[in-house]
């Protein structure tokens, strides 16, 4: 009998209350319970098949280290015979790759091969912020064309938020600075979101960060030779969680919309003759407040809490202002998450809430009836645009 066989055949004697064969299984992990045949646990292949049998990748899948427990009793099977049931409990996790050292040291290699650059001379006088929004990407969504169309689309857009720099300048705005900020969602995840979501993956967890990276970087690289200074944001979005059964398990900053960026920065440092002027700020918590050419401006990705629309919004910035936490200084609030368009200023501060850039949810448009364009939104920020501290708005790709 083969270890596949001996795996599946019948078991002699029920097992106890918490031990009958069973898989829990989330974004982040979960438990195996099942019957060990007799002297098959030294087998070297025998955790890689017990998780094939459960119709999970050995490739992708691993057993917790210490996590196994192993069950043995003595039971009566009839006519005075006895058998010994052995049963296993173990810890199975997804094999983390996101940061993997040679993946590092890929994308540092990308990073050596740039060229060194010359970046534009400050301006003499006051200057005002280009802003360009990265948000709700999630790359991996086999939905809308899949990551090939999504891909596609967010290059393009980037491609237009190049153009349309040089068209504000040409019109006379005088832009000192670049911001690209990841806005969370960044990757689609494989599974613990949303129903059916492992069905509509058209790529792995590996893959999917391993393409953001390539945007991010992409993204970077587009602006590095246009302005003297290009900052880089992140904030957490709820898909970049570490989830088990649904929820999030470890902290708010253990989140691949963060962890992305972290290693983007790490592979830029290697080549400072190219990306000398670019600083980065990744925060470790749901909000990001950045004093643009003199207009605080804000950033996160909308996920806390529950409801949504403009009223949900503008209720909780009014709690961050009463608990004086650091967002209350902020004029404008960029936030991301419900997918589609809205710019307000109901408040007496502007909030502008960014469409996405996937190829959007069928999940959710059988749900709601509800579906939005998508689009990459771009604007100037500073002292030097006005009252609102903010002019020229603009949708790119997608449904610009």
């Amino acid at each position: 009998m083969g270890l596949a066989d001996a795996l599946n055949e019948p078991a002699a004697t029920k097992p106890p209350e918490g031990w009958a064969p069973s898989m829990q299984y989330g974004a982040n992990g979960g438990e195996l319970v099942g019957r060990i045949p007799d002297g098959l646990d030294t087998d070297p292949a025998f955790w890689r098949l017990v998780i094939s049998d459960w119709g999970l990748d050995p490739n992708l899948t691993e057993i917790v280290p210490d996590s196994v427990q192993i069950r043995a009793w003595d039971m009566a099977v009839g006519k005075g015979q006895t058998m010994r049931a052995r049963y296993y409990k173990a810890r199975i996790r997804p094999i983390r790759c996101a940061l993997s050292a040679e993946d590092t040291a890929e994308l540092a290699k990308a990073v050596m091969r740039k060229r060194t650059n010359n970046p534009p001379k400050p301006p003499t006088g006051p200057g005002v912020g280009y802003i360009v929004n990265l948000s709700d990407f999630q790359i991996g969504k086999g939905e809308g064309g899949g990551t090939v169309a999504t891909v596609e689309r967010i290059t393009s857009a980037l491609d237009a938020a190049v153009l349309r720099l040089r068209e504000l300048r040409k019109a006379g705005r005088v832009i000192s600075s670049v911001w690209l900020v990841g806005m969370g969602d960044l990757a689609e995840q494989c599974q613990g979101h949303y129903p059916s979501q492992l069905f509509t993956t058209d790529c792995t967890r590996r893959e999917q960060l391993q393409i953001v990276r390539t945007l991010i970087l992409s993204a970077i690289d587009r602006f590095v030779d246009l302005a003297p200074r290009v900052v880089v944001g992140a904030v957490p979005g709820n898909h970049g969680e570490n989830r088990a059964n649904g929820k999030m398990v470890t902290t708010i900053s253990d989140n691949d919309d963060l962890a992305v960026f972290d290693q983007v920065r790490d592979a830029l440092e290697q080549n400072p003759g190219r990306y000398g002027h670019v600083e980065f700020h990744i925060s470790d918590d749901l909000v990001l407040t950045l004093n643009v050419e003199g207009v605080e401006v804000a950033w996160t990705h909308m996920h806390q809490g529950s409801g949504s629309g403009e009223r949900k919004i503008a209720e909780w910035w009014r709690g961050q202002v009463m608990g004086n936490r650091p967002i209350s200084s902020a004029q404008i609030l960029n936030t991301a998450h419900f997918h589609h368009l809205l710019v307000s200023e109901s408040t007496g501060r502007t909030i502008i809430q960014m469409p996405a850039m996937d190829g959007g949810s069928g999940w959710w448009t059988d749900k709601t009836g509800n579906s939005s364009p998508a689009g990459m939104v771009t604007y100037l920020a500073g002292a030097g645009c006005g009252l609102r501290g903010w002019s020229d708005l603009a949708i790119l790709g997608g449904g610009s």
